[in-house]
């Protein structure tokens, strides 16, 4: 819940930001990290987001052109292949079909990926870099979706 209650009271300061910096509205992006999990407040957040790239001029933008992936994409430790059910269950469901709705604006995204310590297999006390894992996501960017950059 935090989650979600953030995120709206930063896209209210933001399009404040754009209302007061430009004379008009400006083309803008998201920015969301550590949501790697098919959590409720994770599939709130994608409906947020939804919303925002739908109508940007609500929010103060022209546009909304991409979000930036801060890491720890995928909790506990990254994806297996571009095949492993995590792509479906905590990016497709949550982040291109948000709330089951196909949006076309949500589907061609593009998402400018960072990756986080459990994007490359670690977790708790397991620090064993595994690069498999880390090559998954840059792969599903490659053979997937073209837009997972």
């Amino acid at each position: 819940m935090r989650c979600v209650a953030w995120l709206q009271a930063a896209l209210l300061m933001m399009a404040t930001l754009c209302r007061v910096r430009a004379a008009a509205p400006v083309p803008c992006f998201l920015s969301i990290g550590d949501w790697g999990s098919a959590e409720p407040t994770t599939a709130r957040l994608g409906m947020a987001m939804r919303a925002v790239v739908e109508a940007p001029l609500a929010f103060g933008c022209a546009s909304v052109e991409l979000v930036v992936s801060l890491g720890d994409n995928f909790y506990d430790n990254g994806v297996v292949n571009t095949t492993d059910p995590l792509w479906n269950t905590v990016f497709v469901d949550q982040f291109r079909r948000p709330g089951n709705v196909t949006s076309p604006a949500m589907t061609t995204l593009p998402w400018l990926v960072a990756l986080g310590n459990h994007d490359y297999g670690l977790s708790g006390s397991a620090f064993a870099v595994q690069p498999s894992r880390a090559q998954a996501q840059v792969d599903y960017g490659r053979t997937v979706d073209p837009n997972w950059i």
